[in-house]
């Protein structure tokens, strides 16, 4: 069982002005020394300016990793903030997980949480928002944004 350290995300916005909540999040180590990588990007959510969506032609395959197994699916539309994949079956709204997708830059990494799933005729639709990125994988998602 890989050893876990906590991390915490501080987001909310009330009343449309930014404020601070507290939110632990469990991610697995990476490496044999036991460093975490660094989460250097945390996207600042605000009401009033939604960010630009970008529907893939090509959707891209996207895992969603928590402690009870991992969900596979395909991104559809895409966000600096979030985004929209399909799925075979739904993870639990408010859940906290890791997501891996595969770019033609390479993997992004990064900690979302899912947003309430919506069953459609062929799965489930699934929309997250991004929590933490490291630089190199925020660099890599703004690269699938710009195409």
């Amino acid at each position: 069982m890989p050893k876990v350290v906590t991390l915490d995300v501080k987001t909310s916005v009330q009343d449309g002005m930014p404020h601070s909540a507290s939110t632990s999040v469990t991610v697995p180590k990476r490496d044999r020394y036991g460093i975490i990588p660094c989460m250097a990007y945390f996207p600042q959510t605000v009401a009033s300016t939604r960010s630009p969506r970008v529907s893939l032609q090509r959707p891209i395959p996207i895992d969603f990793r928590h402690e009870s197994g991992m969900v596979r699916g395909d991104l559809h539309v895409v966000s600096a903030t979030g985004g929209r994949a399909r799925t075979s079956k739904p993870v639990a709204t408010g859940s906290v997980v890791e997501l891996l997708m595969g770019t033609k830059d390479g993997p992004v990494r990064g900690i979302v949480e899912m947003l309430k799933a919506r069953q459609m005729i062929h799965g489930w639709v699934q929309p997250f928002r991004f929590l933490a990125l490291a630089d190199d994988d925020y660099d890599r998602l703004k690269k699938v944004l710009a195409q």
